[in-house]
């Protein structure tokens, strides 16, 4: 018997010449099943940080027994805006498993969250599997960064994870940090350990900078100890 996408009733009656039986009537769901989330998601930035080269598996069922067909199965790609909390979803193709995504145009230099989602007929997953990556043009040189207004000029800075107690960065005038620097108002970042930590190490990540166009690069960093 030939069924269609979703749910179908089906009604038996049997007759026997001039004798007819009751209607049995049963609900089944046929078709494929709503896909759950994609499996081995992995990520490779590009060399210019544009885009993320991306490859994963086909998702099972998120029902127990269900059927997910790869062929028809589409997926996005889900770029996150911590403004709004949401998504922007866009296409990255059907019945595959690898696309590139590529960062639009205009979208400066930062730490993106990057997901994807599968669909098909029956549905859209529910859950989103996502990554983060430095996407975005290079600044260019010359960069100077001084902390004065209490903020990053240039993003994004990323503070790494490392075995051990974790550092903590922060923003603070000299004279804030130790009475032997009264009167330095010059603003520095600060990384610290919390006071049950006596030793811990701290990895913090630069934006990136393109070096082209310059015959010798040299990176200056003013920094106190105490």
């Amino acid at each position: 018997m030939a069924t269609v996408q979703g749910d179908n009733e089906i009604t038996v009656r049997t007759s026997v010449d001039n004798v007819t039986g009751m209607v049995s009537v049963v609900k089944v769901y046929t078709g494929v099943s709503v896909p759950s989330y994609v499996k081995n998601l992995n990520g490779t930035v590009s060399a210019d940080m544009m885009s993320i080269d991306m490859t994963w598996e086909t998702p099972d069922a998120e029902t127990r027994g269900g059927y997910v067909d790869p062929a028809t199965t589409t997926y996005y790609f889900a770029l996150y805006d911590p403004e709004t909390r949401d998504y922007t979803f866009t296409l990255a193709g059907t019945g595959i498993n690898s696309a590139t995504y590529h960062l639009p145009d205009g979208m400066p230099q930062d730490l993106y969250t990057v997901g994807l989602v599968a669909e098909n007929v029956a549905g859209r997953s529910s859950r989103l599997m996502r990554m983060d990556a430095i996407l975005g043009p290079a600044h260019q040189l010359p960069l100077s960064e001084d902390f004065e207004s209490l903020g990053f000029t240039f993003n994004p800075w990323v503070n790494y994870t490392n075995d051990g107690p974790a550092v903590t960065w922060t923003m603070l005038p000299l004279q804030d940090i130790a009475t032997e620097w009264a009167g330095l108002t010059s603003v520095a970042l600060v990384g610290y350990l919390r006071s049950e930590n006596t030793e811990g190490e701290g990895t913090l990540g630069m934006p990136r900078f393109s070096p082209k166009g310059n015959n010798v690069v040299t990176v200056n960093v003013k920094y106190w100890a105490g």
